[in-house]
C-alpha cells in the first residue's frame, strides 16, 4: 500500500542565487546536472515561480493516488554563495515499499553532487533571473508531462 513520504536536503553551493536559479529552472541548466527537460512557468504543474528565490512543482495524481511535489528554495549567503533547500514529497504508489525514501534520497544526493560540480566548474556567469512574473498557487495541476518524459510544460497531456 502506498504511503506519504518526504525527503529534505540542504545544499550549500559556491554560486550566486541567479546561477542556482538558472541551473534549476531552465532547460540548459537542468540538462547540465539533472536531465534534459524544460520548465514552463505557465504549466499548471508549476505551483510557485519566484525567479531567484523559489520553484515548486507538483505532478498530477495518478489513479492510485500517488503524486510527487518538488520545492527548491534559494537563499543567498555572503560572498557569492547560496544554500539550496530542497523538499521532495508526496504519496508513493502501491508498487513501492519502505525502500522508496532511502533509494530516492540517495539518488538526490548524487544529483546534488553533480549540481555542485556544475556550478563550481562549468556554470555561466551570473545573469538576472528570468523576468517571468512571480506565481504561486495551491491549486492542483492538470495533466501535463512529467520530468521523465521531457519536462513540465503547459498544455501537454500524458
Amino acid at each position: 500500500m502506498g504511503k506519504p513520504f518526504e525527503i529534505r536536503k540542504e545544499i550549500p553551493l559556491a554560486a550566486t542565487p541567479e546561477q542556482v536559479w538558472e541551473a534549476i529552472a531552465t532547460g540548459p541548466g537542468l540538462t547540465a546536472w539533472f536531465m534534459p527537460m524544460e520548465v514552463d512557468p505557465d504549466s499548471s504543474m508549476v505551483t510557485s515561480w519566484e525567479p531567484g528565490r523559489r520553484l515548486a512543482i507538483r505532478t498530477p495524481s495518478a489513479p492510485d493516488g500517488s503524486f510527487q511535489g518538488f520545492e527548491y528554495r534559494i537563499e543567498a549567503r555572503g560572498q557569492g554563495s547560496t544554500v539550496l533547500r530542497f523538499a521532495h514529497n508526496g504519496f508513493t504508489s502501491d508498487d513501492w515499499g519502505d525502500e522508496y525514501e532511502v533509494v530516492t534520497s540517495s539518488g538526490w544526493d548524487m544529483y546534488f553532487h553533480t549540481l555542485r560540480q556544475y556550478l563550481t566548474h562549468f556554470a555561466p556567469a551570473s545573469s538576472p533571473p528570468s523576468a517571468s512574473p512571480t506565481r504561486s498557487s495551491s491549486a492542483p495541476p492538470s495533466a501535463s508531462t512529467c520530468p521523465a518524459s521531457g519536462g513540465w510544460r503547459a498544455g501537454s497531456t500524458t
